[in-house]
């Protein structure tokens, strides 16, 4: 072993393809993504103009927000996963709550709970430090 820290994501964090801070980036913004394409869906004409909106005004938080949870579960990989859940989930749905309130979207935050708290378990999963290690083939 090279001495790096090994992940449940296959090796170690930097060789398996994309690093914790990249991945929580992309979860952000299919994140965003879900979220407006389902808000999308509610309006009866609009469709496409209330999901790129949403979408737009949604973009910066997600990333700005999955890039940050991406490098805490980096830094708390060797916690037990309940307590990487809720380190994981709370600041994302947080900031689900103030955009709801900001943009006065309250019919939406619960459903908006949903593909976050789906991320942010992915995310936990993902991150994860192995209890064992990987078992290669000779």
């Amino acid at each position: 072993m090279d001495g790096k820290d090994r992940c449940s994501c296959g090796g170690t964090c930097e060789s398996s393809g994309i690093d914790p801070v990249s991945l929580g980036i992309l979860l952000g913004i299919a994140n965003v993504l879900v979220i407006a394409v389902g808000m999308g869906m509610t309006e009866p004409r609009n469709h496409l103009g209330i999901a790129l909106g949403v979408f737009a005004l949604g973009f910066f938080p997600g990333v700005f927000t999955g890039g940050l949870l991406g490098r805490t579960a980096h830094r708390v990989r060797a916690w037990r996963p309940w307590a990487r859940q809720i380190v994981l989930t709370g600041p994302a749905l947080f900031v689900v709550v103030v955009l709801a309130e900001v943009f006065q979207a309250h019919q939406f935050m619960v459903l908006a709970f949903i593909p976050t708290v789906a991320a942010a378990s992915w995310r936990e999963r993902r991150t994860r430090e192995a209890l064992v290690p990987i078992a290669r083939a000779r």
